[in-house]
């Protein structure tokens, strides 16, 4: 991999294309191989374009990344518009997004099971998807004060704990998931099967046309 990218930049050009620079390598190998490419780019100053089918390398390497789908271009934009704006459920499933499917009108979003989410966007109308990330979702033991626009009271169904951070489905009037501190969690006593309130700001909800989404 080194003597080809070598190989590839020793003409100084102006633009290099990687197709799949990192598909035959393991994952440790992976992370120095990104970091190899990505100095070796900024110190020759050349333009590249990379065809990769791995999200993780796209989003490591790339200033813009452009998403096909099924052949359609459904998000080119910087990787953290991309994180933060997902316009599409495979992106959103890749980013971790909690995502649900309604029918809006105005600013909120019913649900078929009757649950309704309020967003801070307005005239929306139709079929609508609807996506939280995990880390916009507060969790509460008791109901929070004040009058939240999205709050419902729901159940813990597990909780996993990676590197200080907790994830935590939960299961009520929507299934969705959380993402706060280990430290957070055990200071509620998360436990499987314990109640909690749920809430999430409508300024922090997403929203999508059902009709775009490939």
């Amino acid at each position: 991999q080194r003597v080809a990218l070598a190989r590839s930049l020793a003409a100084q050009p102006k633009m290099v294309l990687l197709d799949e620079p990192l598909a035959l390598l393991d994952i440790r190998a992976r992370v120095d191989a990104r970091n190899l490419i990505r100095t070796a780019l900024q110190e020759s100053l050349a333009g590249a374009l990379i065809v990769t089918h791995d999200p993780a390398d796209a989003f490591a390497l790339a200033q813009r990344v452009l998403v096909l789908e099924d052949g359609q271009v459904t998000h080119f934009d910087t990787p953290d518009q991309i994180r933060s704006q997902p316009k599409s459920r495979w992106v959103a499933d890749l980013m971790g997004w909690n995502v649900f499917y309604g029918v809006a009108h105005s600013s909120s979003i019913l649900l078929a099971n009757g649950t309704e989410i309020a967003t801070a966007e307005s005239g929306l109308a139709g079929d609508t998807m609807v996506m939280i990330s995990p880390s916009a979702v507060s969790l509460f033991l008791e109901a929070p004060g004040g009058s939240p626009r999205n709050s419902w009271q729901c159940r813990v169904q597990g909780v996993q704990n990676i590197d200080g951070l907790a994830r935590v489905s939960l299961d009520g009037p929507l299934s969705i998931y959380a993402d706060i501190t280990s430290n957070a969690a055990d200071e509620l006593g998360l436990t499987i099967g314990r109640e909690c309130w749920v809430t999430v700001k409508a300024t922090e909800v997403r929203t999508q046309p059902r009709s775009t989404d490939p």
